[in-house]
């Protein structure tokens, strides 16, 4: 079958209605060649995902799904350049909620990929670096790739610290 509009076949369209005029076996394989295009996404997976629209609540972002995922501008605060064309990682949490739509998170991306740094560190004796954010009774409170961690006053040096 030519793709050509000069080879296109109104009689068959029209006596078949809305369909299209295709059989059974042309339709599925036209639904084969788009599911191909498509990515499969599983829920509770990092993804990368490109902006293609920022409105003054949402940013729309392409993951290769069926749809769109929307991601609150606020999850965004920390990137005030963001534009589109950009590429982030977001977290699926739900490939549809009630109203069809894809449901992202940018927040619950960056504390599982900062888990799996830490988990890194952990099983490879490596240093972590973190940001002191506040003094308790113990130690500290610091922030290490986005979570917080308790850091007991014995561990800060070899002599006690005041």
């Amino acid at each position: 079958m030519s793709n050509s509009p000069e080879n296109f076949d109104w009689d068959k369209f029209e006596s078949q209605g809305f369909g299209g005029g295709y059989s059974k076996e042309e339709k599925a394989e036209m639904e084969q060649m788009y599911g191909d295009t498509l990515t499969t996404v599983q829920e509770q997976e990092v993804v990368k995902g490109t902006v293609v629209g920022i409105t003054d609540r949402d940013v729309i972002l392409n993951i290769g799904f069926k749809s769109d995922g929307l991601v609150a501008t606020s999850e965004f605060r920390d990137l005030p350049d963001l534009k589109i064309g950009d590429e982030v990682e977001v977290f699926i949490e739900d490939q549809e909620d009630p109203n069809g739509q894809l449901i992202l998170s940018r927040k619950k991306a960056k504390i599982v990929s900062a888990w799996a740094k830490i988990y890194d560190a952990l099983e490879n004796d490596k240093i972590l670096e973190g940001v002191v954010k506040r003094r308790t009774k113990g130690g500290l409170i610091t922030d290490i790739h986005g979570v917080e961690a308790f850091l007991p006053g014995s561990q800060i040096d070899v002599k006690p610290i005041r």
